[in-house]
């Protein structure tokens, strides 16, 4: 098996255990993926309206971001633990290590979306990688003009 259909079936693992745990819709999870992209371009590119516009147009955008989606996606579930002795699940909000303790699958839907907020305030969005990962994007995507 190639590393590329690896790393696919790794992303569509994590988003099954996301389905199965937080009870979500496949739409539900797509347009929340398609939001948060369009949110991170309006975030990243601020006033050009031009390349948030066309970026989600490019097939690189989609690979770059899905693969963000995946990282938050990891970090969620990797946080994500079952208390035996409540019968709950508990996770720490990104980039803390305080424990809330969720007693439905709303809260765990909302837990899950705070991983993959567009904010400041969101440590997984605001990474240096994630910016360095995303002028790469733009790079590559300005080359191939």
């Amino acid at each position: 098996m190639s590393i590329a259909t690896q790393i696919v079936k790794d992303m569509n693992t994590a988003r099954e255990q996301v389905i199965a745990m937080c009870g979500f819709e496949e739409s539900e999870l797509n347009q929340l993926q398609w939001e948060g992209a369009i949110q991170c371009l309006e975030k990243v590119l601020q006033s050009d309206a031009h390349g948030i516009a066309e970026l989600p147009k490019t097939p690189a955008f989609w690979a770059w971001w899905r693969e963000q989606w995946y990282r938050r996606d990891i970090a969620f579930i990797e946080n994500l633990r079952f208390d035996s002795f409540f019968l709950k699940y508990t996770c720490a909000l990104p980039g803390q290590s305080i424990r809330i303790m969720m007693d439905s699958q709303s809260a765990l839907q909302a837990m899950y979306m705070m991983y993959h907020r567009i904010s400041e305030s969101n440590p997984l969005i605001n990474s240096y990688s994630m910016e360095v990962s995303f002028h790469c994007l733009i790079k590559e995507l300005a080359s191939k003009k």
